[in-house]
């Protein structure tokens, strides 16, 4: 992603924030939430106590999203939130100002890149960004890189290689369970 790409997509981002803030919102607006957890049954809750929220719409959603009732709805006949292009139609379907993403699967996919590039504000991290959380060897490397407080770690496609490491380390008193 180069430098301009980037800017669009924080901007997009920063532009979302302002919605819920009520910085630049004339009218209550409508919002989907991509999630089925507990997290987004939270994050449903907490964007409906906001006057600036006329709506919150939950896919796949849950039975607490479907018992909410007032502003928070379960999307009627559900979404394949692995479908990008779908749930960009769906966003603009049902009028909604923009789009969070609870689970971190659709984000590492690339949910909110597909949303920045059809103009929908979503509250996510790139694809790109997102690898922080959907790849456990991806992030020790990159906190090992930038100098980021971590664990010793060491990531291994070779399992005598990773046997040998392991060896290696428990001499230094890290503990290795061999069952």
């Amino acid at each position: 992603m180069d430098l301009s790409e980037r800017m669009a997509a924080l901007e997009a981002e920063a532009a979302s924030l302002r919605l819920l803030a009520g910085a630049s919102a004339s009218a209550p607006a409508t919002v989907l939430l991509i999630g089925s957890g507990g997290r987004e049954h939270a994050i449903a809750l907490s964007l409906a106590k906001s006057d600036r929220v006329a709506r919150v719409v939950v896919s796949p959603g849950n039975g607490g999203t479907a018992s909410a009732g007032g502003k928070i709805s379960n999307l009627a006949g559900g979404l394949d939130i692995k479908d990008h292009g779908a749930v960009v139609a769906c966003a603009k379907g049902e009028g909604a100002a923009m789009v969070v993403v609870g689970p971190e699967d659709p984000l590492a996919a690339g949910l909110a890149d597909a949303c920045a590039a059809a103009g929908l504000p979503c509250f996510g991290p790139s694809k790109a960004a997102a690898q922080l959380e959907a790849s456990k060897a991806f992030s020790k490397q990159f906190m090992a890189k930038y100098g980021l407080p971590t664990a010793q770690f060491a990531a291994f496609t070779d399992q005598a290689a990773a046997l040998a490491y392991a060896e290696k380390v428990n001499e230094d008193g890290m503990f290795v369970d061999r069952n």
